[in-house]
């Protein structure tokens, strides 16, 4: 089964929910009107009760879907300038922590010159993905296919006991100056749960490919995805019901 996949960078930065333009960076990074924050140095909440009265709250043990954290009181201290703000929910003493913002660049990040530096800048979330990534032309030949659309893709997953894997290939017609890759699927995998293999390949695809094109700044184009397993595209349908 083959997916015609428009190319669309996606932009590091918050997006209109109106017309998914950039908004832009936040007008005051360090606002007083924010009431949580995290410091991913320490792991730790801060929460304004108000102006210049901080307080903290450590993380506890890695149980759930959602971080978790105790409070621990006032602080003397503020909490560091690299901060990140937060979404919390409280419940008595225990705070969840539901989202998280990217922290706010002290300085502006310069543009990739190599496929590997595109790779680098990634968020650390998605390196698993492109844990291993090769070109011998920087991915140049491919992004010149994908602006004329006649890039193409395919993937394949591998799970044997609980350890997962993914291989992948992107090219032009011809596999001159193809890009490879494989990583390892985080886990450990369930016995028999080869569509998450399969899933992780087709991921890695998509976020090779936006690296090739922010690389070479590819701002439209198409690419043609070969999937070999298609109940794996079955739990990414719009109107797909989970078997409990």
């Amino acid at each position: 089964m083959a997916i015609h996949a428009p190319v669309s960078l996606h932009p590091p930065w918050p997006l209109s929910p109106s017309t998914g333009f950039p908004l832009g960076d936040w007008l005051a990074p360090l606002d007083a009107h924010w009431i949580w924050w995290h410091d991913p140095t320490t792991d730790t909440l801060w929460e304004n009760h108000q102006p210049n009265e901080w307080h903290t709250w450590t993380a506890l043990p890695c149980r759930y879907q959602h971080r978790r954290f105790s409070h621990a009181g006032p602080s003397v201290e503020a909490p560091p300038g690299n901060r990140s703000r937060a979404t919390v929910r409280v419940s008595g003493s225990v705070a969840r922590m539901q989202d998280i913002g990217a922290s706010i660049p002290q300085q502006p990040v310069a543009a990739p010159s190599t496929l590997q530096e595109a790779v680098l800048a990634l968020p650390p979330t998605c390196l698993w993905a492109v844990q291993h990534v090769q070109s011998d032309d920087q991915g140049l030949t491919v992004a010149h296919a994908i602006a004329q659309g006649t890039a193409v893709a395919v993937s394949d997953g591998s799970l044997c006991y609980t350890l997962g894997t993914s291989a992948f290939v992107i090219e032009e017609p011809t596999p001159d100056h193809r890009v490879l890759g494989c990583n390892r699927v985080p886990g450990p995998v369930e016995e028999g749960d080869s569509h998450r293999c399969e899933l992780a390949g087709l991921h890695a695809i998509v976020t090779t490919v936006n690296c090739i094109c922010r690389l070479h700044s590819v701002s439209n184009g198409l690419i043609t995805i070969a999937c070999d397993n298609t109940s794996a595209l079955k739990p990414t349908a719009v109107d797909y019901l989970p078997h409990p």
